[in-house]
């Protein structure tokens, strides 16, 4: 039992060392054993190596997880409906932080506030940090007038990045869709003077992914003419799937149109049949 007691000095290592010891020892043993009756020290040793593995699911047991001693909750954030608390470590341990912020929702019903934001300012250097000032414009008489909101300065520049994007997006979205309805209506009227056409696409250019559309007219010279027009490879796409759409559904009814066809034409042959039969 001289294992059991060294450990103390190194509870983890030397509970991990003593059970692989005892169990070796404990296999050679039973090896050597060949009656069925087990010997008193091979009982001996299982209880050991019980015991040793006992100590050290204790030890694991006590090294898992940090202890804190566990702050006042703090006043409820109406503007998040949040409250926090600070958690400071009971016992010195590798990997814990000495300090630690909890943060859970309020129990109560959150209050109503509408606040007018503010702009937001610089970003604070030394904290990484942005703030803004927003003033209550109405709420719940537990509302505060004035709070701050902070953000740092990597997601402000995340979020704010990420909106000039889509913004960008949906005007160059706005901007094409007029030049494919003006490009339509173009097209339609000079269908309508007797102008045919046939359309030819670009392959997209990968710098500034579009395709360009130019038109070969047949008919009067002078009105059948249209300058070519530069689209988005997306919304080229978009064309390209509509197009195939309509082709399917085309033929699908055309095969429903020759199916329907060849059901009556078989109709209308058994019914001649049955009457040559009859005569």
């Amino acid at each position: 039992m001289d294992g059991i007691d060294d450990l103390a000095k190194d509870p983890l290592k030397k509970a991990v060392d003593k059970l692989n010891e005892l169990r070796l020892l404990l296999v050679q043993e039973l090896e050597e054993t060949k009656s069925d009756r087990i010997s008193d020290s091979c009982k001996r040793m299982k209880f050991q190596v019980v015991l040793v593995a006992v100590v050290l699911v204790a030890v694991v047991a006590g090294k898992k997880g940090c202890k804190y001693d566990k702050g006042q909750w703090g006043p409820c954030d109406q503007l998040t409906n949040e409250m926090k608390r600070t958690m400071t470590l009971r016992e010195a341990k590798e990997g814990c932080e000495a300090t630690m912020e909890q943060t859970r929702a309020c129990k109560q019903k959150r209050a109503n506030c509408k606040y007018t934001k503010g702009s937001w300012g610089e970003c604070d250097t030394t904290t990484n940090m942005r703030s803004r000032s927003m003033t209550l414009r109405r709420g719940d008489p537990e509302c505060a007038q004035t709070s701050t909101q902070t953000i740092s300065c990597e997601k402000y520049d995340q979020i704010y990045k990420m909106k000039d994007e889509k913004k960008k997006a949906r005007e160059l979205m706005k901007a094409e869709k007029k030049v494919v309805k003006d490009m339509q209506k173009k097209l339609k009227e000079l269908h309508k003077m007797g102008c045919t056409y046939t359309e030819e696409v670009s392959e997209c250019n990968q710098e500034t992914q579009k395709v360009r559309k130019t038109f070969t007219f047949s008919g009067v010279t002078n009105p059948c003419v249209m300058d070519p027009v530069e689209i988005s490879c997306t919304m080229q796409d978009k064309f390209n799937k509509i197009k195939q759409r309509k082709e399917q559904l085309k033929l699908k009814g055309k095969t429903k149109r020759q199916k329907k066809q060849k059901t009556q034409k078989d109709k209308k042959r058994n019914h001649k049949e049955e009457e040559n039969k009859v005569r």
